[in-house]
């Protein structure tokens, strides 16, 4: 399992901290090492449900469906090995007073996948495009 990054405002960075972060200088960014549960990290972990070291950007021109112009469609082609957020819905924790989370995973995806629908896109990578 590699490293997972934080959203950590400046006035909140003593307590992350205190729990084991980590500073990573060069990608100005907080992080939870390898290792180190990141339950208590829970309230700055960033929702994304993919990560890959890398991604395209592609485009085409096609019909829209609804005014029948040519259209510039824009999506994320995410390579071959990006990783996909899971929840395994069998091992819930269960164990644990008031908790309904599921077990959540980073699976490796052996093809190319793309991206068309996007809700959000975190600040570090609009900086990107």
């Amino acid at each position: 399992m590699s490293r997972t990054d934080l959203n950590v405002p400046f006035d909140e960075r003593e307590d992350v901290k205190r729990l084991g972060g980590r500073w990573d200088p060069e990608k100005k960014t907080w992080f939870i090492p390898e290792g180190i549960a990141s339950a208590p990290f829970k309230k700055w972990i960033p929702f994304r449900n993919f990560r890959a070291s890398y991604w395209f950007i592609a485009q085409t021109i096609g019909i829209c469906w609804k005014c029948k112009e040519d259209t510039l469609f824009t999506s994320i082609l995410l390579p071959e090995g990006h990783e996909t957020l899971e929840a395994d819905e069998d091992e819930s924790d269960e164990d644990k007073p008031n908790s309904d989370a599921l077990q959540t995973y980073w699976l490796v995806q052996k093809k190319p996948a793309f991206i068309f629908y996007i809700d959000d896109i975190p600040r570090e990578v609009l900086s990107q495009l």
